[in-house]
């Protein structure tokens, strides 16, 4: 008989529910997105996140039982975000999961959000360690050494918006919408990317830290300033800008530990300029 573990994932403004087998095996899964909440107010609201993630887990595991063609009794094992992440997002999953550990005396894991990105490559493809790790997503920037399963060392990280919020904020100043990352990811793909000059933060800085808050204050000063501004050009710009300040520390990173592999993970690895720079 084998091993099933039931994964609850809140850490931010989307619920996830899963089922594995002891092989990492995926037996059933489901997501419940809150983008048609949080898009009225240009950005997560963490509140309104959490309570929504208390309507939606009762269902989210009726779900995902019937997908993985289980009973909660043949469950072995409940593990759960426990951060980093909004606090009242995550509450609400471990609650919901410590619920049905202690009521099903069964054994509860406490992952970390940002390792739990990073070794989701392995349900793909099996990775030398060690490797260089950037995390990329709208509430996280960091760069870490791996070495192993509870082996990272963080190297750098932003020291306030994250690359993803970055994004966001400029979407809302654009008046695009949220979540900004794919919408400037597309407008950028006809744009030019030197047509108008931002800022790379923290560029010449010895460390391997990082900030974009600098760049949404440059934007607003653009928009404000130019007459006539092209919107292709500016998220290119923009979008650019952001991700040479993320590869210049990244290259860096690579260099000090003389690393061979890195794995980029998380929301932002999805943007087609990242991965047309990280080839």
């Amino acid at each position: 008989m084998s091993i099933k573990i039931l994964g609850i994932e809140t850490s931010c403004d989307e619920t996830g529910v899963a089922i594995v087998d002891e092989n990492g095996k995926i037996l059933g899964d489901v997501l419940y997105i809150q983008d048609f909440i949080h898009s009225k107010f240009g950005g997560v609201v963490p509140e309104v996140a959490a309570r929504r993630h208390i309507e939606v887990l009762p269902v989210a595991l009726k779900e995902v039982l019937e997908k993985a063609k289980c009973e909660i009794r043949e469950i072995n094992a409940v593990a759960c975000t426990i951060g980093p992440g909004l606090m009242g997002a995550l509450l609400t999953g471990v609650s919901f999961a410590k619920s049905i550990s202690i009521s099903l005396n069964l054994h509860f894991i406490g992952i970390d959000h940002l390792e739990a990105h990073i070794n989701a490559i392995f349900l793909e493809k099996n990775v030398e360690y060690p490797f260089i790790g950037l995390v990329i997503s709208g509430g996280h920037t960091s760069i870490f050494f791996v070495e192993g399963i509870g082996k990272m060392e963080l190297l750098g990280k932003t020291l306030d918006d994250a690359a993803g919020e970055a994004f966001d904020k400029a979407s809302k100043a654009l008046g695009l919408g949220y979540p900004g990352g794919p919408v400037i990811d597309r407008l950028s793909r006809n744009g030019d990317p030197d047509r108008y000059k931002f800022p790379r933060a923290m560029e010449s800085s010895p460390d391997l830290n990082m900030s974009f808050s600098g760049l949404k204050t440059a934007l607003i000063t653009l928009i404000k300033k130019e007459n006539s501004i092209r919107i292709e050009d500016l998220c290119a710009s923009f979008q650019e800008a952001v991700l040479d300040t993320v590869f210049n520390k990244l290259k860096r990173a690579v260099q000090m530990k003389r690393a061979k592999r890195i794995v980029i993970a998380a929301g932002g690895e999805s943007n087609s300029r990242l991965r047309e720079k990280a080839k």
